[in-house]
């Protein structure tokens, strides 16, 4: 699950998506349901430029890439 601020409201936002371990870190991603824009959680996680990652009872902090 990913959680980062809501880019109007500044609060929480999770979602969960699927990922893979990459080079130390870790690869996202998800879909708009053939929506021409990409989901909400993408935005809001691009503009906070970090997050919180939870993967089974662990929770870390992370710095977006890219």
């Amino acid at each position: 699950m990913v959680t980062s601020p809501g880019r109007r409201t500044g609060r929480p936002r999770s979602t969960m998506v699927r990922y893979l371990d990459h080079d130390g870190g870790y690869l996202v991603w998800g879909t708009g349901s053939g929506s021409p824009t990409g989901p909400d959680w993408f935005g809001n996680l691009r503009r906070a430029r970090e997050a919180t990652v939870e993967i089974g009872t662990r929770a870390e902090a992370a710095a977006v890439a890219g």
